[in-house]
């Protein structure tokens, strides 16, 4: 898997189901690469603490902060 090129592997990941992106980037750093864009494309926020922390930590990722389009506010979900 590390060897196939990473436009191929990119190829691969636009036909994954969102649910299964993450699962997907635990396979191996290549994968991971591949899936993060379209994992952190668009990030729920709703009212809660994890959600918060969630886009806290996304936005200072070195990496994964460079992929969100999009933030979406949910404000009729509420989460500790």
């Amino acid at each position: 898997m590390d060897r196939l090129p990473q436009e191929l592997l990119r190829f691969i990941v636009e036909d994954v189901a969102y649910e299964s992106l993450e699962p997907l980037r635990l396979v191996n750093k290549a994968l991971a690469a591949a899936a993060a864009p379209f994992l952190f494309e668009v990030i729920p926020l709703w009212i809660g603490v994890r959600s918060l922390e969630r886009l806290t930590a996304t936005s200072e990722h070195p990496q994964l902060s460079q992929y969100p389009k999009q933030i979406i506010l949910s404000p009729m979900r509420f989460i500790d």
